[in-house]
C-alpha cells in the first residue's frame, strides 16, 4: 500500500514538476560511478544514496521544526494571517512527504518502463530521481521558509 501511494507520487511528481531520468544521464551515472570506485559502481551509488539520505533526514528535521512552530502560530492567529499560516502549514506537509519519498526506495520508474535491467541502472535510476527529488524539496522549502518569516514581519508577530 505505501509502495503504491509513493508510485502515485512519483507520477505526480514526476509528470508536473520534475523529469524521468533519460537512460543516457543514467549510463553516465553508473559509468561515472565506475570510473571514481575499484569497485562495483553499485558501491558508489550505494555510498551515495546513504548521503543524500543523510542529507534529507536533515531537511526532514527542519521541516518538522518549522511545522510545529506554524502549529503553535496557527493555533494563535486570527484572520488572514491564520489563512497564510494554514497555506504554509499546507506546503511544508508536501515538502515533508516529499522527503520521506525521497529517503524511501522505491521502483517506480523501472515498472512504468517495463525495464529489465542490471542493479546498477535500477539503483542509478532511483538515485537520479531521488536527487532530483531532493534538489526539489529543498528549493521549496527556502522559498517556502522565506515566505514564513516574510508573513512574520508583516503579521508583526516576529
Amino acid at each position: 500500500m505505501i509502495v503504491n501511494a509513493f508510485h502515485l507520487l512519483d507520477k505526480i511528481i514526476f509528470g508536473t514538476l520534475l523529469q524521468y531520468p533519460t537512460e543516457d544521464q543514467i549510463n553516465e551515472l553508473v559509468d561515472t560511478a565506475k570510473k571514481k570506485s575499484e569497485d562495483h559502481a553499485y558501491d558508489m551509488i550505494d555510498k551515495a544514496t546513504e548521503d543524500l539520505d543523510s542529507k534529507t533526514a536533515a531537511l526532514l528535521t527542519h521541516i518538522s521544526i518549522l511545522v510545529a512552530g506554524l502549529l503553535v502560530m496557527y493555533s494563535s492567529s486570527t484572520g488572514t494571517i491564520k489563512s497564510i499560516f494554514l497555506i504554509e502549514l499546507c506546503l511544508y506537509l508536501f515538502l515533508a512527504i516529499l522527503c520521506l519519498r525521497t529517503i524511501r526506495f522505491v521502483f517506480t520508474y523501472i515498472h512504468d518502463r517495463g525495464i529489465n535491467m542490471n542493479n546498477n541502472f535500477v539503483f542509478a535510476v532511483e538515485f537520479y530521481k531521488r536527487g532530483q527529488l531532493y534538489k526539489f524539496a529543498s528549493s521549496a522549502t527556502i522559498y517556502v521558509t522565506l515566505a514564513m518569516i516574510t508573513t512574520l514581519i508583516v503579521g508583526g508577530i516576529f
